[in-house]
């Protein structure tokens, strides 16, 4: 399911590259108690009125399916029943994302209610194989007759990119009987390892790290733990949390050596050279041009290694330390007081750092983080779904659900990047963007995320006067700037699985373990020191709840990277340009879409290159205060 791809980005910057933070032994609240229930999802408000009524919806649903079946065998014959079939699939879109949406939300706040995701999967599933058809249909209109439905219906023109979309994947599909099979078999071989992931993890008994103040758990409470003052509490819960995942680690290679080989083949049944070649494809990339970017990247990696040294030699200074380890990162300063942001600071922050993309999106971002309106759910509790996501499609209200809100930096990076997404998708709302142009390739939706990221991390180091914590922030915001390493590390290692298991060079947990350690030593220091994070391969459950999404990050981190140079250079020109860009929606190519409205070069030979242009001052200056 994509909304879980959130979890994977929680992975990324929580495993990958911690954010420092300070652990303060002040009691503090990170969402006062007397607020703490608005910060509950009001889905009777924002949805449905009660679950009953929800179910009772979904006939206006299933009627739209059936008006859009009714034009089953009738869709190529004129202009106006292709125009017709369009804008009712627009439609059935529109309704399903709704009832999509509730259903997940009922799961992520209780995970008991599992009626709920088998409901979303049911009616994903009724979808794709119903609406299967018009893609069929489509594919048999010859470029005269398309010409021709052109002139005879003016409106049909709004589609002409969503057709185009549709006929480039015609070397890719089967006949419609086969694939209507295909379509009812693919869920059985690759869409059970993300509810088989998130089961075996349940069942993990990590256990918890005592401390003076109270047992600490090592997954609910791991902010706290990360940033403890006691070096003792960070290794033990570094240390617990590797060993739960390894205690499962044959079973998490099992689960994923075998989607790895139930995505290659149903990719090859549509006559792609394998799931790579597929999801590249699909995302108007290739293979050869994907692992170019990761070598342009990885010719780059020392600069996230000086700014990693750099780290550890801070932490030397700060802190006393001879040795610095992993799970010293974000060991607290002595010469720091704590930096934590209640609820209402972060949301203060939020908008003030936002405040340069305009007054229509401060209105929409202030509706989300108004806590009256019902559309956030961050509140710590039983039975919730681990990870942070946020609506990216154009409904009526979007919304943002967090597992936990601690009050860490991380805490406000996480609401920031997610509001990104929730934000773009009332801009696509209220610019009336057609739902066949409301996705694009998730780079493009991750890309404005982070750089919302850089944006409050930029403000916030800007705006310090204090010298001690000016210096934190600067390396926040290099934290933010060097997670294009991260990304690619990830990424490259979920290629390298997929190159391997096709060529049966990676068969067990423990080639999985090799290739881990191979692809992290090429981007970071800390591989060759902790053979834990030989590991770290089955803690990213984006691998198996939304296979090869982690390419995405990759090309958004480094778009981000770009918008924020051009931001920086030119704030007023560029700011106009990316919200026109935001309101757009995805009408037209990627390629097309960064060069009208940014002038990128999406295919430059070169585009992953230049990294140090954004970064290289700042790094130079955090060096200079603590060596390399």
């Amino acid at each position: 399911m994509n909304w879980l791809r959130s979890r994977f980005l929680l992975i990324l910057i929580v495993v990958t590259l911690p954010v420092s933070s300070v652990y303060s032994q002040e009691k503090f609240e990170p969402i006062h108690a007397d607020i703490a229930p608005q910060y509950r999802f009001d889905l009777a408000r924002n949805f449905f009125a009660s679950p009953e009524a929800e179910k009772s919806e979904r006939r206006k649903f299933y009627s739209s399916l059936e008006e859009l079946e009714k034009l089953k065998g009738k869709v190529a014959s004129s202009a106006a029943n292709l125009y017709q079939a369009l804008r009712i699939s627009d439609q059935v879109e529109s309704q399903f994302r709704l009832h999509s949406l509730y259903l997940v939300l009922r799961y992520a706040t209780d995970t008991r209610q599992e009626a709920s995701v088998e409901d979303e999967g049911n009616l994903r599933a009724e979808l794709r194989k119903r609406r299967r058809f018009l893609q069929q249909e489509i594919l048999q209109i010859n470029d005269q007759t398309l010409a021709r439905f052109f002139m005879q219906q003016p409106a049909l023109k709004d589609y002409s990119f969503a057709i185009e979309s549709i006929r480039r994947f015609q070397p890719h599909t089967l006949a419609l009987k086969e694939e209507e099979l295909l379509t009812a078999a693919t869920p059985l071989a690759n869409e059970w390892q993300s509810g088989f992931y998130q089961q075996a993890v349940s069942r993990i008994n990590f256990g918890i790290v005592q401390t003076p103040s109270g047992d600490l758990n090592v997954v609910q409470q791991s902010g706290e733990i990360e940033n403890n003052p006691d070096r003792k509490v960070r290794e033990e819960g570094f240390r617990k949390l590797f060993a739960g995942y390894k205690s499962q680690r044959d079973l998490f290679a099992f689960a994923l050596l075998r989607l790895v080989r139930a995505n290659n083949r149903v990719a090859q049944l549509r006559d792609y050279k394998n799931a790579l070649d597929e999801s590249y494809f699909d995302s108007y990339l290739t293979t050869e041009r994907v692992k170019n970017l990761y070598a342009q990247v990885a010719q780059q990696a020392e600069l996230n290694k000086r700014y990693q040294r750099a780290v550890a030699n801070r932490i030397k200074k700060t802190n006393g330390y001879e040795e610095v380890s992993f799970w010293d990162i974000n060991a607290p300063r002595a010469n720091l007081n704590p930096v934590r942001f209640t609820i209402t600071e972060t949301s203060r922050v939020i908008q003030s750092a936002l405040k340069p993309l305009g007054a229509e999106y401060g209105r929409e971002l202030a509706s989300l983080l108004n806590p009256a309106n019902g559309r956030m759910d961050i509140v710590a509790g039983n039975n919730r779904l681990p990870g942070a996501f946020a609506s990216a499609y154009p409904l009526p209200n979007s919304i943002f659900y967090s597992f936990n809100y601690e009050g860490y930096y991380l805490d406000l990076i996480k609401l920031a990047h997610e509001a990104g997404h929730a934000v773009q998708a009332d801009l696509m709302r209220n610019n009336r963007v057609p739902y066949a142009y409301a996705r694009g390739p998730a780079y493009f939706s991750e890309s404005f995320a982070i750089f919302n990221e850089l944006l409050i991390a930029d403000y916030l180091y800007r705006r310090e006067t204090d010298a001690v914590r000016r210096a934190y922030f600067l390396e926040q915001l290099l934290e933010r700037a060097m997670t294009v390493f991260a990304a690619t590390t990830l990424a490259d290692l979920e290629q390298t699985i997929y190159d391997g298991v096709e060529q049966n060079q990676i068969r067990n947990a423990d080639d999985l373990d090799k290739a881990t350690r191979q692809i992290g030593a090429r981007y970071s220091i800390w591989h060759e020191k902790h053979r834990e994070l030989d590991a770290r391969w089955s803690l990213i459950d984006g691998y198996f709840a939304t296979p090869l999404y982690s390419v995405n990050y990759v090309i958004a981190q480094l778009l981000a990277l770009k918008y924020y140079e051009l931001y920086t250079r030119d704030p007023q020109k560029f700011i106009s340009r990316y919200l026109a860009l935001l309101r757009n929606g995805y009408r037209i190519s990627p390629k097309n879409l960064l060069k009208e409205f940014l002038n990128i070069n999406l295919n430059d030979p070169r585009f992953a290159f230049g990294i140090s242009q954004v970064v290289e001052s700042k790094l130079a200056t955090f060096e200079s205060s603590y060596g390399r």
